[in-house]
């Protein structure tokens, strides 16, 4: 799925579930939507731009960073599956950010 604006995905409250899929942004963006990481994990490609997660990421997936942007998570998130860094740079803006237990 590509997005220009957080208002693309729809009510926050709604939600985002990745299960091997991928989000690519191709503006900066800031969302608070809570995104759900199923077995097959979710890639956040930032396009080159800057994106900032503020919703809490869950579930048993492993999140990858791709895109050669900055992605930056202000959450304290709880998924397992580890996180990936491909092609840029990942912030975490609260200390305990990745309180899951996979690897990075």
């Amino acid at each position: 799925m590509s997005i220009e604006s957080s208002s693309n995905l729809g009510n926050a409250s709604g939600g985002l579930t990745l299960d091997n899929g991928t989000l690519l942004t191709t503006k900066d963006i800031t969302t608070s939507e809570n995104i759900s990481l199923s077995t097959g994990g979710g890639t956040i490609n930032t396009g080159g731009v800057h994106d900032t997660l503020t919703g809490i990421i869950s579930g048993t997936g492993t999140l990858t960073e791709t895109g050669g942007g900055i992605l930056t998570l202000t959450g304290h998130e709880t998924y397992t599956g580890g996180t990936i860094i491909k092609d840029g740079i990942l912030e975490l803006d609260v200390d305990n950010a990745l309180s899951g237990t996979g690897t990075l």
